[in-house]
């Protein structure tokens, strides 16, 4: 997960949705967590989901972008920022070792604490699934 930066906010928005194009300028056809690119299906993501902070459905600093996947695995899930590794406020890269089968490790360099967030962030995502989940099946 790479830390992003999406600036100060352009403006202010009628609809969430009007915040993509804007985003996607800064931070690219990336989902904001799994970093897939992706050109299709890329969505306004509310890191507080908009359901439980409404106060915040048109909020700048709540938006990130976010895969079909990352964005459903997510749901409506309270989001306390003190709790997570998030790619809006931290260096998310560091928290996080990648292995060449695919899978996402939480890095030992870390604290116990931030160990625990990061973990939770790999839940709250599904990013702690492996990959060979699917060992044995023909395709």
């Amino acid at each position: 997960m790479r830390p992003i930066d999406r600036g100060e906010a352009p403006g202010e928005f009628e609809e969430y949705g009007d915040a993509k194009e804007d985003l996607v300028a800064r931070l690219g056809l990336y989902c904001s967590y799994c970093e897939r690119p992706i050109l299709t299906n890329l969505a306004v993501e509310h890191v507080r989901p908009k359901s439980l902070y409404p106060e915040l459905e048109l909020s700048w600093d709540n938006f990130v972008l976010g895969c079909v996947n990352c964005n459903s695995t997510k749901l409506n899930r309270d989001v306390v920022r003190n709790d997570f590794i998030l790619p809006d406020q931290d260096n998310a890269f560091r928290a996080y070792v990648y292995t060449q089968e695919g899978a996402i490790l939480i890095s030992e360099d870390l604290t116990e604490e931030v160990q625990e967030k990061a973990g939770k962030t790999l839940w709250l995502t599904g990013l702690n699934k492996f990959p060979d989940e699917f060992e044995g099946e023909e395709f």
